[in-house]
Parts: C-alpha cells; structure tokens; sequence
C-alpha cells in the first residue's frame, strides 16, 4: 500500500481525519466478519457525516454537491487513516465494506422495484460504489489483487490512477491548509460522544460492538486535533424509531446516528454474502435471497 511520500501529505488526509481504533470484542450473535462489515460501515458513516458538520461549521466553500464531498471525505479518511496508524490492512478492508454496503443497496433496490430517485441530493448507490472503488484504484492500483472483485472498468480506472485521486487528494490539501488547525493554534471547542439506552434489546449488543470498537471517540478525537471548532458538538448513537439513518442537525450541533441504521449494516452483510454465493445479476437470485436473509434479531 502507498505511503504517502511527504510529511504534508502525512497529515493531509487527515482527514486522516477520523480513524485510530481498537478490536471490537467477540459477540456471541455476529461473527468476526458481521462485526468488520459493521464497524467499517459505521466508522465511513460516522466521518461522511463530520464531513457534513465541518462544512456547516467552518463554512467550507465547496463546488458540486455537499454529499458527494462528504463521501469524499470519508473514502479518503479511510484510504490514509492517522499518520501514526499501523493497521492500514484493516482500515482499507473497513473502507471496501463500506464500498459493498452501497453495492448491496443498489442490488436490494433493483430487487424491490423501488423508483430511482434521481433527484435526490446524493449520488446513487451505485455510483457511490464506484466513487469509493475509484479512489482504492487511484490510491493503489494494486488494490485489484487483493480485491478482484472491485469490478472497476477499465476506462474509469484509468481516469482514477491519473488524476481522479490526485485531484481529491489535492483538493483536501488545500481544504486542510486553509480551514485546519496549526500546530501553533489553541485547540477550540471539543466533541463528545454519547451513546443513549437502546429501546429494543437486540440493539444492545451492536452498540457495544460499536462502542467497543472506539471509532467514534477516535473520530472525536481526531477532529479536535485536525481542527479548530467554534462550538461543541455531539456525536450521538440513538433510537429513532426505525429511522435507518445518520445525519448532521446543526441546530443542536449533533451527529446522529440510528441504531436501527447499526441493524441495517448487519442485514446488508448477510444479504451481500447470499449474492456473492448466487449469480447477483440474476433477478431469481436476487429475489431468492432478498426473502432467505433475515433481519438481525433486535426484537423487543
């Protein structure tokens, strides 16, 4: 894997931003691979959405769509990690189950018949896929050895390794150059993490995994070094009411992320190992699967 070739480019992608974490624990109901899937889904979730918040924050000037910089952001904060971080194996496995959350998504709306909601403020999900595997690309083009099944064409590739990344890479540069703290500069207002009393129990056991994991206090407190903020604000793991959602509301200064959303992460695990044991371009398979793959069970 790359290494970044200067000490700039060290802190750059620092959106490095938001990584440093630990093993989450074995859980008796989700194997190791059902606890990376969630893990790594969350911790992209949680640095797409303090994406979000630094923009609203610092009043980042952005061009294009908010949510494509976003997702931006966090595919890169994964590609980099901290500077000082040794498990970049891991942290590119987080990122490729991030890839596979969206890729599973686009293959359950193809199955459910769903409309296509083009005009929706976020690229589709598919397209998301191919964002984040063009940037694996562009970062390492050795990525398809170890990912073959990225599944990349051969023409966007191209565009990936020779200016796609680059150019993201250059762009948060410049982002951190400007709106980041120096090293000589006072730290500012501090976020918290705050993880609420699931309201059904077969939540429980996926916050603790989360929780457990330590991605959301290193996202914390790795934003509290990178940059100065101008308020507190809260990272919030909650009920809400089987909202499978994360989201910024910078009227209270919160990120929010739904257990029911932390549910979702494991069902769409499940889901993706059905397809990639069947045909996932055929519509029996998908189907067969879409009813086989059951809920993870939060009852209560």
């Amino acid at each position: 894997m790359d290494a970044l070739r200067t000490c700039n480019r060290a802190r750059v992608v620092g959106l490095a931003l938001l990584l440093g974490y630990a093993t989450a624990p074995a859980v008796e109901d989700l194997s190791p691979s059902q606890q990376q899937f969630l893990v790594g889904n969350t911790l992209w979730t949680l640095v797409h959405e303090m994406g979000h918040a630094l923009i609203s924050e610092l009043d980042i000037h952005v061009l294009g769509r908010e949510e494509d910089v976003a997702d931006l952001l966090a595919s890169l904060a994964l590609l980099h990690g901290t500077p000082n971080h040794a498990h970049g194996d891991e942290e590119i496995d987080y990122l490729w189950a991030a890839a596979v959350g969206w890729r599973t998504e686009w293959w359950l709306s193809r199955h459910d018949g769903d409309p296509t909601p083009y005009w929706d403020s976020h690229s589709l999900d598919i397209q998301r896929y191919y964002n984040i595997v063009c940037l694996m690309y562009g970062h390492n083009p050795e990525m398809l050895e170890q990912h073959p099944d990225l599944d990349l064409p051969g023409g966007r590739a191209v565009g990936c390794s020779d200016h796609e990344y680059l150019r993201a890479e250059g762009s948060v540069r410049r982002m951190l150059a400007i709106y980041g703290r120096s090293e000589r500069q006072p730290g500012g207002a501090k976020v918290a993490v705050r993880f609420e009393a699931p309201t059904r129990a077969g939540h429980q056991p996926l916050a603790d995994i989360v929780e457990a994991s330590g991605v959301a206090a290193h996202v914390a407190e790795q934003t509290e070094m990178l940059f100065v903020l101008p308020r507190p604000i809260s990272l919030v793991f909650g009920a809400c009411l089987g909202d499978e959602s994360a989201f910024w509301r910078p009227e209270l200064g919160e990120i929010v992320v739904c257990y029911d959303l932390l549910e979702r992460f494991v069902y769409l695990h499940g889901l993706h190992q059905c397809l990639e044991r069947a045909d996932e371009d055929s519509l029996a398979a998908r189907r067969s699967c879409a009813r086989s793959v059951t809920r993870y069970p939060a009852g209560g």
